[in-house]
């Protein structure tokens, strides 16, 4: 069974963790960051209630997930995906250690009923901030997985996951370490400190290899089409 939401801790051994279908942003080539002394981490989407309803229901929700963390924590991954854009944002927002490229919405960009701005624009802006920026925040959405995550990848920029009890795919292929962030997400709050442990341990030669090396693997392994090919041609 292919899915693309998928828990680490109730995955069933007949369940594969699959890439959804993204625009490979990075497909004309990608612009190569260089090194320098602050690095900079950008978001652009939801991060916040567009009603008191939907806040009041996201609240809810979240009590009941943090009530049944108390016996079991992985629980916690459950909370609304608007939660951890919200506590990713502010953890680097008020983070003297990062810069940030933040484009903070209240609704939901990628439907016609609840988009705030042109949908050209709201794409330019998305792909924009990806761009200028060397991090990009990429927290869980309503499912436990994130296009930004793979967009990030696509134009060789390196996607910060909240690990959210997360099962990535073709785990044991890829040296994830390598082109990601991950947090714990019970340790939020030191987003900023594991952006800059990945950063400064990097050479300017090693920082630029790094950034190529997550749109080879993008290519070769996380593009759809890429991904089913992998999979068919080498895996048993």
């Amino acid at each position: 069974v292919f899915k693309y939401s998928l828990y680490r801790s109730k995955k069933r051994l007949n369940e594969i963790s699959t890439p959804t279908l993204t625009e490979d942003l990075g497909r004309a080539g990608i612009a190569l960051r260089q090194k320098s002394d602050m690095p900079a981490v950008s978001f652009c989407g939801k991060a916040g209630f567009s009603s008191p309803r939907e806040a009041l229901l996201s609240y809810l929700r979240r009590i009941k997930y943090e009530a049944l963390a108390i016996i079991n924590p992985k629980v916690r991954a459950r909370i609304r995906g608007v939660y951890w854009r919200i506590w990713a944002v502010k953890a680097c927002a008020t983070s003297k250690l990062v810069k940030t490229h933040f484009v903070l919405r209240k609704t939901f960009s990628g439907a016609a009923r609840t988009i705030e701005v042109l949908p050209e624009q709201a794409r330019k802006e998305f792909i924009d901030s990806i761009r200028m920026s060397d991090f990009v925040l990429a927290p869980k959405g309503d499912g436990n997985y994130s296009n930004r995550f793979l967009e990030a990848l696509s134009m060789g920029r390196i996607p910060i996951l909240i690990d959210t009890d997360v099962t990535l795919p073709f785990e044991d292929v890829i040296s994830y370490d390598k082109i990601i962030v991950r947090v714990p997400m019970n340790k939020m709050s030191q987003t900023p400190a594991y952006i800059r442990k990945f950063y400064d341990a990097l050479t300017p030669e090693e920082w630029a290899a790094r950034q190529q090396l997550a749109r080879e693997v993008f290519e070769k392994y996380l593009r759809q089409d890429s991904f089913f090919r992998y999979l068919f041609n080498h895996q048993q």
